[in-house]
């Protein structure tokens, strides 16, 4: 099983980068979102990053609850 797709974002650069010159910097990036199960397995993984700088690889359960935490932070962010 795979799927995956690209979305637009503007991400944060240079965040905990020692080489970052300039210190953080917005970035228009794409992030890859890719949906993925091993032969045989039984767990779904999602990767969700941009291949270089930023990525996070979780069990579809881990996305599960994370989401809706991410939906009331970006609400609280909206006022």
């Amino acid at each position: 099983m795979s799927a995956s797709l690209t979305v637009p974002v503007i991400e944060l650069r240079g965040v905990g980068e020692t080489s970052a010159p300039g210190g953080e910097q917005p970035v228009a990036e794409e992030l890859a979102l890719s949906l993925h199960r091993m032969a045989g397995s039984t767990e779904t993984w999602l990767y969700v990053g941009d291949g270089r700088h930023q990525a996070l690889e979780l069990s579809v359960g881990s996305w599960s609850r994370l989401i809706p935490a991410l939906d009331r932070m970006v609400g609280r962010a909206h006022g």
